[in-house]
């Protein structure tokens, strides 16, 4: 018998496997270059916009120092309306951000220092991630950016959550309003307002609908945003932003209108009952609690700013872990907001805030107010799910720790 010479089977590289992997190829830099081609998009935008901003603050700056009476402001108002509104629905669409909605992010640092709560921004804070702005306007199409630069960021430690809130408005209309005073006086809702949201989220429901069914956290979403879902939960705390200095806690608000509310399953209402039966209107929930809101509001000129610190003790957000099912009161259903032993690291919450101004700058057409806010969603409330994120970090390295306060300070 002859015998045949094994040989090892070679596998084929195709003329097809060729032609598949250059078009593989082909498709990833395509990719990647419609990414840089709409980020530089998104830069053009962003610096046509700052530059359109100047020239009207420069025009407004010029007309302020020889006006006479107020009609010929007036007039001016009415052109800013004019041009501004449509500038700015045209850039956007032109640089294709509808397709960009997220649930966002934020890693909140733990920091061994606390911040002085004073409105002023001091060097603790350079040990928080960067400020987390690009908010997009509720009730308003996606693409449409916030054009005061609202941003925040945040710190925590054993005991407390810290955030540092900051705007720059454009000056034309939200002149800050003067504070009228009082120790406790209930917040108007049609003045300046700063609104947060917080969701513990001990109950593991976050951004689901009413089924149980998650609202797509973590993933791309579709061209109009996600569902908004009326079945959320979380803390909501408000207050008024007024000119000048404040630090308003129980014992004083300095005339600063608080809110406080705790939903469970619903984006309106005390069900927590963190209140405790009082009103939600004067901030029943700061009574004996060691909640403190510092603000620091100034008109310059062409431009109005603004700083508010906050500082949250996590043994205050102590409502009921149960309350009874309002469709059976027989029964218990978790509220997921009980917080009061503080949080651990990788501890993930719902977190949203918004900036609701008294004015419409984008009040050319009928679209709705104006409102400022930093996860997106197409419903109509602020407080409807989906929410953004909070992720809170582990303790850094000491080494760690000064090389992002050196990057900060660079």
């Amino acid at each position: 018998m002859s015998s045949k010479k094994s040989r090892t089977r070679r596998p084929r590289f195709s003329i097809a496997n060729l032609l598949l992997l250059m078009l593989g190829v082909a498709l990833a830099a395509g990719w990647w270059s419609s990414v840089d081609r709409a980020s530089k998009r998104l830069d053009l935008v962003n610096s046509e916009h700052q530059k359109q901003v100047r020239e009207w603050q420069e025009r407004y700056s010029e007309l302020e120092m020889r006006l006479d009476d107020g009609r010929e402001i007036r007039d001016f108002y009415q052109q800013y309306h004019r041009e501004k509104a449509p500038f700015l629905r045209e850039v956007h669409q032109r640089a294709g951000t509808q397709d960009r909605v997220r649930i966002r992010n934020y890693d909140v640092q733990f920091t061994d220092t606390p911040p002085t709560i004073d409105g002023v921004v001091d060097d603790v804070w350079d040990n928080a991630d960067p400020p987390s702005n690009y908010w997009r306007i509720l009730r308003h199409p996606f693409a449409e950016i916030d054009q005061d630069f609202n941003r925040f960021r945040m710190l925590y430690d054993d005991e407390h959550l810290y955030v540092l809130y900051e705007v720059n408005k454009d000056g034309f209309y939200d002149r800050w309003l003067d504070n009228l005073g009082g120790l406790r006086p209930d917040i108007l809702f049609a003045e300046e307002c700063l609104w947060l949201y917080l969701d513990p989220n001990k109950d593991g429901d976050l951004n689901n609908d009413v089924a149980g069914k998650p609202l797509s956290p973590g993933r791309a979403l579709k061209r109009t945003g996600p569902k908004s879902e009326t079945a959320c939960d979380g803390y909501h705390i408000a207050f008024n932003q007024y000119e000048g200095t404040s630090v308003s806690a129980d014992s004083n608000q300095q005339g600063v209108g608080v809110f406080t509310e705790a939903h469970v399953n619903s984006p309106f209402g005390d069900q927590g009952n963190w209140n405790q039966g009082e009103p939600a209107v004067s901030g029943a929930a700061l009574s004996g609690t060691g909640i403190v809101i510092a603000q620091v509001n100034r008109d310059t000129p062409g431009a109005a700013t603004g700083k508010a610190e906050i500082k949250i003790p996590f043994a205050d957000l102590d409502v009921d872990a149960q309350i009874p099912d309002p469709k059976d009161p027989t029964k218990m259903i978790e509220t997921g907001l009980n917080a009061s032993e503080g949080v651990s690291p990788g501890e993930v919450w719902g977190f949203n805030i918004a900036q609701i101004p008294r004015h419409n700058p984008l009040g050319v057409d009928d679209s709705g107010p104006y409102l400022p806010v930093w996860q997106w969603h197409d419903g109509g409330m602020f407080a409807m799910w989906p929410h953004g994120t909070i992720t809170f970090q582990a303790p850094r390295s000491t080494a760690e720790a000064d090389k992002q306060s050196e990057t900060a300070s660079e």
